[in-house]
């Protein structure tokens, strides 16, 4: 089938232009074309929707070298080919770098159909380099803004811990200004009795023997003052895979700290749990190449690693609660995030969250918010006081974006000991409960409430459902549902029930790599276009 070409040819001679046509048309092409001859006629035809020009070197008025330099000086990039009688080697190559495409001689025309396609095809990879370099401008842009409008303090540092950049929450929760914090070592802001510790902890990162850690620790201010910060470093990696430089992100916790040493005697087993999981955080960064590159890696780091067991120190095989999750970012990051908190002996906290959008943005929200799950979740047991919290937490972070941004969200709370599912939905698809022993699959059902950072009043009930041994649950985010097949059919929340109720006897990870192969072979394709994420539990048995 001819091929389009929306052609302008600047040529005097209306019989030469004829020829230029009837061998684009030999060549596979169907060309809608103008021909001008004057400077002025040029100008007039040049802001038309045109595919390429092909243009005289010599004309009576002007010639090709003039009308080249019109074109890039009206910020137009089209294809040029100049086309002449008669024009020297050195004169092409003068054409060819002042930005010309190619050159070709009236009366060897068997190659213009060629040089055509050819000065089209370099058109688009331009295109698509401008395109990329404006989505990495605003990706910078979006990054640099939540960096300086964050509420958590967020700083860049050296190999020696020194500030290279800070933002202003870490500004004002410290007491000191950019400059004054660039001048201070990590030991001139810590507690004594913890910078040998510390500054272990920072040369391992610094030095690339570990990507990542999270810890809390006492930060001494510019008043004298000490504050607990929850402390989450990340190494980024130059192209080589060289140590560049640590992010770190703190969230202030000191009234959280100051409860927990209050009621230290009875809360002894939970700060151990902290502890050691904040000595087993650990993930990989790859070089850092974007902010948005960085994002990904940071956002990776901040997934669980390792899922809580039930009671508390049991062997995973022996655990009365199993877990399995899946993440798949649609890009370098993803607006999807989970958690699994570890409650009681007997309870476990299920969170799975979806922010707009797969930039920037989402996955720095999507941090924030797993460290907001953990610090509400122990205090909030009932599933819609804790969407609640989260809803007024967010509701500040939001409006500091300049845009609009919404999470929808799932909270269960698993209770082994009770045979009790209590669950929250804010605005999310409801979760998927199977029970293997009556061979049914159900959906959840019970209050909805908004998606969290829209309504600052917004309250969020609680539904309940009974929890038996071998029941198992599964949420999801609606990147599972949303892919399509060639005739644009949706997967749909049907097809994923359907899916489950063929599986109920399959272990719960054979279950999501399943489900998740049954989309994909649904769609045609291996990929999915929006994030997927996928949170399991299984009740191996109960404890009474």
């Amino acid at each position: 089938m001819p091929i389009p070409l929306r052609l302008l040819i600047v040529e005097d001679c209306p019989a030469d232009a004829e020829l230029m046509v009837a061998e684009l048309k030999r060549t596979g092409f169907a060309p809608a074309w103008e021909r001008v001859e004057t400077e002025a006629d040029f100008l007039a035809q040049l802001p038309q929707p045109w595919d390429a020009i092909l243009c005289d070197y010599k004309l009576p008025q002007f010639d090709g070298l003039r009308a080249l330099y019109l074109m890039q000086s009206h910020g137009v990039d089209l294809p040029f080919i100049l086309v002449s009688g008669t024009i020297g080697e050195d004169v092409a190559v003068h054409a060819i770098q002042q930005g010309a495409d190619d050159y070709l001689l009236k009366d060897r025309l068997a190659r213009l159909g060629l040089a055509v396609t050819h000065a089209m095809d370099q058109k688009r990879l331009r295109d698509e380099q401008r395109r990329a370099l404006a989505a990495l401008q605003e990706s910078e842009a979006r990054f640099r803004a939540i960096f300086e409008k964050a509420a958590v303090g967020i700083a860049r540092m050296d190999a020696a811990g020194r500030h290279v950049e800070n933002n202003r929450a870490l500004q004002l929760w410290l007491g000191y200004e950019a400059a004054e914090l660039s001048r201070l070592t990590l030991e001139q802001y810590t507690n004594p009795d913890d910078v040998a510790s510390d500054r272990a902890i920072y040369a391992d990162v610094a030095s690339g023997r570990r990507d990542a850690y999270r810890m809390a620790k006492r930060y001494v201010c510019k008043d004298g003052q000490t504050r607990w910060g929850y402390l989450t470093l990340t190494l980024i990696r130059d192209a080589t895979g060289a140590p560049l430089h640590v992010i770190g992100m703190v969230q202030d916790i000191t009234e959280r700290k100051l409860a927990e040493e209050e009621l230290k005697s009875l809360n002894e087993a939970l700060e151990n749990r902290v502890t050691e999981r904040t000595r087993q955080l650990r993930d990989h960064t790859e070089q850092l190449q974007t902010d948005l590159l960085m994002a990904g890696e940071m956002q990776r780091a901040f997934l669980p690693q390792h899922d809580p067991t039930f009671p508390h120190g049991a062997p995973p095989e022996q655990s009365a609660l199993r877990f399995a999750h899946r993440f798949l970012p649609a890009g370098p990051v993803g607006g999807d995030l989970f958690n699994v908190v570890a409650l009681s002996d007997t309870a476990a906290g299920l969170f799975i969250g979806d922010v707009t959008g797969h930039d920037v943005r989402a996955a720095l929200v999507t941090a924030m918010l797993r460290t907001l799950v953990e610090d509400l979740a122990p205090s909030h047991r009932d599933p819609g006081a804790l969407l609640t919290a989260l809803n007024r937490k967010l509701l500040p972070v939001f409006q500091t974006t300049g845009s609009q941004m919404f999470t929808t969200a799932v909270y269960l709370v698993a209770d082994v000991a009770a045979g009790q599912l209590r669950y929250s939905c804010a605005g999310h698809p409801w979760p998927i409960h199977a029970s293997r022993r009556r061979g049914t699959v159900t959906r959840l059902a019970g209050p909805l409430g908004p998606a969290l950072g829209l309504l600052p009043e917004a309250q969020y009930g609680c539904g309940a459902a009974e929890l038996a041994a071998t029941d198992l649950v599964l949420a999801f985010t609606d990147g599972l549902c949303e892919i399509h097949d060639a005739s644009q059919q949706e997967y749909g929340e049907r097809r994923v029930f359907a899916a489950v109720q063929n599986r109920l006897r399959v272990p719960l990870d054979q279950l999501l790599d399943e489900l998740l192969v049954d989309a994909q072979q649904f769609a045609g394709s291996g990929r999915f276009a929006d994030d997927v994420c996928l949170l399991g539990v299984e009740v191996a048995r109960l404890l009474r």
